[in-house]
């Protein structure tokens, strides 16, 4: 073997040609930006293993020390919480990364004018659940529930830091501050069931787990982006990104009320114990959702980039294949032997008292392959600045899944909630783009994903190919 010198660009090996030092280093610099994000998904994956273990093991045990009763008045609350959580973040999320990444507005003003927008979001957002929640439910201990838990809300704006490291693909101060959170979420759950607290304690602690880990994010951001103290909020920048986040604030709601309405919509009509076997199938279906959440999350600034410097034109459709097939194969991944083990699993997790939810697991999970598609999606229409479609997409699946509701809760109970929530994913993701001309290339790359699994060599191919791009 040769002597490998720093200059050369090639080294032979036994009649292998391979790169010399330097020819490693550029290989590397070339890699660079492939290599952060995947390091950037690691961190988020881990975040979603540990989010898993500690949301797994905190709702066994409220759900085992408040029964199915109690534990649905908590899911409504929740639920109900849900329907308002896009109001307090004002749909800026995506917005800001995006300005963060590719805008010539300073950062300071970007950071500033978004955490005091979404503080005045959030305020009017607690407002406005305190009085949709009195005018709905009679029951006083419901009600009080509702009122604390939406407290939670008030936390949003703390987590404006998380986009700056959203944009510069360094998520692991963000997950180190809601995992610590997180964790001492349910150790303090554990020390209440133990305690034999009542449900009022659950909903309180809810409210100091949100602000926790706004705190701590507070406080792992010092010195790793711009300090607190020159950020500066600006009142044309916030006409400009309320204008533009205005679609993004409607489809988030039109997302919540589809996602989140079964809840309400059962505790309306079925009563609690169905709410509560609800609950409990989708807390272990929708805990798999913060995975495909930190991949999308993960791929976005690189999208951004590549609309930017108009590159997606050109090379975008094979990307976004690629894109689509990894989220399908994840959805399918999870989807499948969840749907097969959702039965006994359920049984197991929470208990005979809570048999009845494992049927409503079978069915719900199901979303998921849906919901993974549609993040893909949506990221690509905010990338691309069509953040209209996505309310529009959204709207049809919210009237779906109200529709449905009305037609199947009375009938079925959480069961025909379950079979509402997956046709208004259905329906909103995937076949809504049917209706735009500007989605049917989507339609159709979304429909060769949800071939995946008879086309798998053609979809490594594609995904090789991205690498080579992207590298």
């Amino acid at each position: 073997m040769q002597p490998l010198a720093d200059d050369e660009t090639q080294l032979n090996v036994d009649g292998a040609t391979l790169p010399g030092l330097r020819g490693l280093r550029d290989l590397l610099r070339q890699r660079r930006g492939v290599w952060v994000v995947l390091a950037n998904i690691g961190w988020l994956w881990a975040d979603s293993v540990v989010l898993f273990v500690a949301s797994s093991a905190a709702g066994i045990i409220v759900a085992r020390a408040l029964g199915p009763a109690d534990y649905g008045l908590l899911g409504y609350a929740t639920g109900f919480m849900g329907l308002f959580v896009p109001l307090a973040g004002l749909g800026l999320m995506d917005l800001a990364i995006r300005d963060l990444v590719a805008s010539k507005v300073p950062a300071e003003r970007i950071l500033g004018t978004t955490f005091a927008l979404q503080a005045a979001g959030a305020l009017l957002a607690v407002v406005l659940a305190w009085a949709c929640g009195l005018a709905l439910r009679d029951d006083p201990l419901t009600r009080r529930v509702t009122l604390i838990t939406c407290l939670s809300m008030l936390a949003t704006p703390l987590n404006v830091p998380a986009y700056w490291f959203a944009a510069r693909v360094r998520s692991k101060y963000a997950v180190w501050a809601r995992d610590g959170a997180l964790l001492v979420g349910t150790v303090l759950r554990g020390a209440l069931a133990l305690s034999g607290a009542s449900v009022i304690a659950f909903a309180w602690l809810a409210v100091v787990q949100a602000l926790l880990a706004g705190l701590a994010l507070l406080a792992l951001s010092r010195g790793r982006l711009p300090s607190l103290r020159t950020w500066t909020a600006s009142l044309s920048e916030a006409g400009r990104m309320l204008r533009e986040a205005w679609p993004l604030l409607a489809a988030g709601l039109a997302v919540a009320l589809y996602m989140k309405i079964d809840l309400v919509m059962l505790g309306q009509l079925a009563g609690p114990d169905e709410v509560g076997q609800y609950t409990a199938a989708v807390r272990l279906s929708e805990l798999w959702h913060v995975v495909p959440v930190a991949i999308s999350l993960s791929v976005f600034p690189a999208l951004v980039r590549a609309r930017h410097r108009q590159a997606h034109d050109s090379d975008g459709a094979p990307w976004m294949q690629a894109f689509y097939d990894l989220m399908a194969g994840l959805g399918y991944l999870i989807a499948v032997p969840v749907s097969l083990l959702g039965v006994p699993v359920a049984r197991l997790v929470y208990g005979q008292q809570y048999a009845a939810s494992g049927p409503v697991l079978v069915v719900h999970i199901w979303t998921f392959l849906f919901v993974c598609l549609g993040l893909a999606r949506g990221r690509w229409l905010v990338a691309a600045n069509l953040n209209r479609l996505l309310l529009y997409t959204s709207l049809i699946g919210a009237a779906v899944n109200v529709g449905l509701n009305l037609l199947l809760i009375p009938r079925f109970g959480a069961q025909g909630a379950a079979w509402a929530t997956v046709a208004s994913q259905t329906a909103a993701n995937y076949g809504a783009c049917l209706v735009w001309p500007q989605l049917r290339e989507a339609w159709a790359q979304m429909t060769r994903a949800l071939l995946l699994p008879v086309r798998l060599r053609s979809a490594w191919r594609g995904a090789k190919a991205v690498w080579r791009s992207a590298a």
